[in-house]
């Protein structure tokens, strides 16, 4: 099967993205964009609006209006324009781009591509507005999604190894690994609209990610825990793509330098001549990079859909199946190994709702 470039992908979007942000930004390339519908669909909730196309183009209908200081705003006032707007659903997430590692043999190998998460799991995703904060031109952030548990099992009939560090050898029995991980993001940015279709970001993003490796060997085991603790400042844009009355395409790209505080412990139980725990810790920098693509319906000067998908790549995290060969079982002498670089894809649906 073809291996999908997940890191050229992003960065072509990415570039996809920008051109669209430099061409959209200028208001003349729309000329009739400022339609009565277009109007409606970003429309104060207890103010009449006042049929002024250029009011109507400077409200961002990504999330709204953007201020409500009618200095800053060319025309929104305190009285018209909406202070939050927050948008509660669930993201539908899958893991892709990790090493393929042989964990045993036997009739049916166990390897960690067997084990891989390709399944999309659901969780919980909230992001919270705060416009015009102190009457300025900025506003407030607070985003988190998460995913609670990944987890895949497989089992190995007949098996005489585990592909530890050194072998652990037995005779033949059958043997199961169970795989899991959950993630976890938090964030909290500053944003500046440019123009009705431009808006840039900044701000403090903190990442939890651990994963878990659990090997029953039929009388032992072999249990590799790890924790990625990942805190850093991201810079990015929001850009609408398309725009015709309730109707909104809009996308957005983030990329930030984090230092992720990583530690990893493996338990051995039942094995003779095996230390019963080891482990490392180490900091690094690592990276992380978001782009998504959304579509929204506005039904009417409250309420709407939002649609879309969703990627995140991590640059410089540990993996529990890469501690294997970088954990000794027989000396208890531990690295940690932080060269992962995982994917997760997938789905968003959310409801937003302004006042």
């Amino acid at each position: 099967m073809r291996r999908v470039n997940w890191p050229n992908s992003l960065i072509a979007l990415a570039l996809v993205l920008a051109f669209a942000g430099s061409a959209w930004a200028d208001d003349s390339y729309f000329a009739g964009a400022a339609d009565p519908q277009i109007a409606t669909a970003v429309a104060p909730l207890s103010q009449e609006v006042i049929p002024d196309p250029t009011t109507a183009a400077g409200e961002n209908a990504i999330y709204g209006p953007q201020t409500t200081d009618e200095s800053l705003s060319g025309g929104c006032t305190a009285c018209c324009c909406p202070l939050w707007t927050v948008r509660a659903g669930a993201i539908f997430l899958r893991r892709d781009s990790q090493d393929n590692v042989v964990l045993t043999n036997g009739a049916t190998p166990i390897t960690v591509g067997g084990l891989s998460f390709n399944n999309y799991q659901a969780g919980p995703m909230v992001t919270l507005f705060r416009h015009g904060v102190l009457k300025s031109p900025y506003d407030f952030e607070f985003t988190y999604f998460g995913i609670p548990s990944f987890s895949n099992t497989a089992a190995s009939a007949g098996a005489t190894t585990f592909f530890t560090t050194p072998t652990i050898n037995f005779a033949p029995r059958t043997v199961t690994a169970t795989y899991s991980s959950n993630f976890h993001s938090t964030e909290l940015n500053l944003r500046r609209s440019w123009s009705d279709r431009l808006t840039v970001l900044g701000g403090f993003r903190w990442i939890e990610m651990r994963d878990d490796l659990a090997a029953n060997l039929s009388g032992a085991s072999d249990t590799i825990n790890v924790n990625n603790h990942l805190y850093g400042y991201q810079m990015g844009a929001d850009v609408v793509i398309f725009r015709r009355g309730a109707f909104t395409i809009d996308g957005f790209g983030k990329g930030g330098i984090y230092a992720n505080v990583a530690d990893q412990t493996t338990t051995i139980a039942g094995v003779g001549g095996a230390v019963p725990s080891s482990g490392a810790g180490s900091t690094r920098t690592a990276f992380v990079g978001e782009l998504s693509l959304n579509g929204m319906y506005t039904i009417n000067d409250r309420w709407s859909i939002r649609s879309g998908y969703q990627a995140l790549w991590l640059d410089g995290v540990a993996l529990a199946p890469d501690q294997i060969a970088s954990s000794n079982v027989v000396t208890g002498v531990s690295t940690l190994d932080m060269h992962g670089h995982p994917i997760y894809h997938g789905m968003t649906l959310t409801a937003q709702m302004i006042w």
